[in-house]
């Protein structure tokens, strides 16, 4: 469903290219980028060394940089350009990322994608987030805890697609244990990390 949904909406996530011009679609860009080089190689080369030396609790490590680090990219480019479809952009970018220079083109990874960029942007508009007009300390904290949330819902899903396509098995602690220190501890951190981050460079960009 969320698949179906992102690609209904490629139409709109054009728009939101051409609105927030050339300058947001290099920084959506640059943000992606980022993400690919400081996240998904990393995970990629160090993963499985890491589960080496700490099996199965080695995603507890490298979820700083697919929590924190992430959140702390994502949050930072849409306190920069609050738009609906800027999660859109940054997400498809990293995956174009990921499919070209490893080849990760795979059912979970698609489906992943599609369900974090529909997850998120679907939270950020019932919460208000692209209506709010004053970005409030408050606030940033409440959208922080939002964003950990979802990813804990969605660290939920990737695990449950895995079971599926790779017949995996997880116990129904080791799930909730990844939910809520992958899903909600690093990723709200990393939010509000990228709260403070993208204010600081909104003063700096003079908006």
């Amino acid at each position: 469903c969320c698949l179906l949904l992102i690609l209904l909406s490629l139409g709109r996530i054009r728009r939101t290219m051409i609105r927030i011009g050339a300058r947001g679609d290099i920084a959506a860009a640059l943000f992606a980028a980022l993400a690919f080089g400081g996240v998904v190689v990393p995970v990629t080369l160090l993963g499985d060394f890491l589960h080496v030396i700490l099996g199965p609790f080695s995603g507890l490590v490298t979820g700083l940089l697919s929590g924190v680090v992430q959140y702390m990219l994502l949050m930072s480019l849409l306190i920069l350009f609050r738009r609906p479809g800027v999660t859109a952009l940054f997400y498809l970018i990293r995956w174009l990322l990921s499919a070209i220079l490893f080849g990760r083109v795979t059912p979970a990874g698609i489906l992943l994608t599609a369900s974090s960029i529909a997850v998120i942007e679907g939270a950020l508009l019932l919460t208000g987030f692209y209506r709010k007009e004053k970005l409030t300390l408050a606030y940033g904290l409440f959208i922080s805890l939002v964003m950990g949330i979802c990813d804990a819902g969605l660290t939920f899903i990737n695990m449950q697609q895995l079971m599926l396509f790779y017949r995996l098995y997880y116990a129904d602690w080791f799930i909730g244990l990844y939910m809520v220190i992958n899903g909600l501890l690093y990723s709200s951190l990393g939010s509000f990390l990228g709260w403070k981050t993208g204010s600081r460079l909104r003063q700096v960009m003079g908006s």
